[in-house]
């Protein structure tokens, strides 16, 4: 049993109110693998159970021949720990750049389609169980329809492969990757990292790290702030901010940039609107054709910049009423 599997057990073991406690004097890069690793558990035997307890805590009471580790318990331990949201994101953050395909996240879907045309539909369910699952389920629109399916089977009906099969797997994609494709995941992870601090920080402490960021790397610290305020996050604004923000954009950007937003963000809008406006945007969305996924996503940037440009100048707030960065 490798080390992390014998950390969720014991976790797993606990009461949730002990394991929290636990979890919480980790580190949170450690803290994040411990939730991924008990997420993954599964049902353990009660031997295998009793053998983890010996190797790791030899004074730990048992509470039972076998433990059920699953996303459930994942979530809620760490939610014990720093908050539902913030958890949400460390396992996101976790399956995305952690031990498992983290170099691929950075690609656009159709490129690892391409990439996952050569391999067989059971490599191809592995590979996008590991990844975010929305790239995962842009990935899949890109696979030829009959392979698509016998990967969907796999996906709903398959077992994971060991561990040691899952890592050739990686280390076989990894391969055919450029150089700079690695590099960029390695500055993604650190950027996340960083990003995730500051959203726990203050207003005032955030504007400060970002206003020192900028004297030493001006790009690095534009690039920060795009990733401190992302298109979702608009779902948090007040009505008078949507309002302002839609008085900025033109005809056709906000119709675009709500094809893949979710509920939450589109009936801000939405609510916002004149009946007869909200029916004519339901309408254009409704009829309008087909498009690359990229040219969605550019103009959901352009609404972020809208807020970002009007936060700046003093017209709204993009702040919670607490003043942390959202």
């Amino acid at each position: 049993m490798t080390p992390e599997k014998r950390v969720a057990v014991v976790l797993a073991s606990l009461d949730p109110d002990v394991a929290a406690k636990v979890m919480s004097e980790l580190d949170p890069h450690i803290m994040t693998k411990a939730a991924e690793s008990i997420r993954n558990l599964g049902i353990v035997p009660g031997n295998l159970y009793k053998k983890a307890l010996a190797e790791s805590v030899q004074e730990l009471k048992a509470y039972g021949d076998a433990v059920h580790g699953n996303d459930s318990l994942a979530v809620g331990l760490l939610s014990k720990v720093v908050g539902e949201q913030q958890a949400a994101s460390m396992l996101e953050l976790g399956q995305m750049a952690g031990n498992r395909f983290g170099a691929l996240v950075s690609r656009k879907p159709e490129e690892i389609a391409r990439m996952l045309a050569a391999e067989s539909s059971s490599v191809i369910a592995v590979v996008l169980r590991f990844l975010p699952s929305q790239l995962a389920s842009e990935t899949l629109s890109h696979i030829k329809e009959e392979i698509r399916n016998k990967v969907v089977i796999q996906i709903a009906t398959a077992e994971l492969p060991p561990e040691r099969v899952i890592d050739q797997i990686e280390q076989h994609l990894v391969a055919r990757l450029p150089a700079s494709v690695k590099r960029k995941q390695d500055d993604t992870e650190r950027i996340d990292s960083l990003v995730s601090i500051m959203q726990r920080s203050s207003k005032e402490v955030a504007d400060a790290m970002l206003d020192e960021l900028g004297k030493q790397d001006p790009a690095l610290a534009d690039l920060v702030r795009d990733r401190m305020f992302v298109f979702e996050d608009i779902a948090r604004l007040d009505d008078a901010a949507v309002r302002r923000i839609m008085q900025e954009l033109e005809n056709g950007v906000l119709s675009t940039a709500l094809r893949k937003a979710s509920d939450e963000v589109r009936d801000r809008f939405l609510s916002n609107m004149s009946r007869r406006a909200a029916d004519g945007l339901q309408e254009e969305m409704e009829y309008a054709g087909k498009m690359p996924f990229s040219e969605v996503l550019a103009k959901q940037k352009q609404v972020v910049q809208v807020a970002r440009s009007l936060a700046e100048q003093g017209e709204i707030k993009i702040g919670s009423s607490e003043e942390e960065y959202v």
